[in-house]
């Protein structure tokens, strides 16, 4: 029973979050291809790490 109640208040909290949120999307749009360059970094480098091993 308790976890009914608290997974209801947080999907009533997200829906409440979304639709009075201070953020815009184009804000956070705007950022993707340097998050997309970490990511590929990230990536890579971790790759070369793990294939350096053997």
């Amino acid at each position: 029973m308790h976890a009914g109640i608290v997974f209801l208040l947080v999907i009533v909290g997200s829906v409440l979050f979304h639709i009075f949120t201070p953020w815009y999307w184009t804000d956070i749009a705007s950022n993707w291809g340097a998050m997309d360059d970490t990511i590929t970094l990230t990536f890579w480098g971790y790759c070369v790490k793990i294939s350096s091993k053997y």
